[in-house]
């Protein structure tokens, strides 16, 4: 039997089931890849907004 998207749920789950490892890791791991990629959009925006300073103050001479 398929569900409504054409997938056998068996085989979804046998799927699931046998990458349930690779699943669990990225779990674990996945808040601190939230924490370092804040981490460096905010170190990115702060060379940004110094760029931009710098900009400013060359072009106020």
């Amino acid at each position: 039997m398929k569900s409504v998207e054409g997938i056998d749920p068996e085989r979804l789950t046998d799927l699931i089931l046998a990458h349930k490892g690779g699943h669990d890791r990225f779990n674990a791991l996945y808040p601190k890849v939230q924490e370092d990629m804040h981490a460096m959009a905010e170190k990115y925006q702060q060379s940004i907004d110094a760029a931009v300073l710098r900009s400013l103050k060359h072009r106020a001479r």
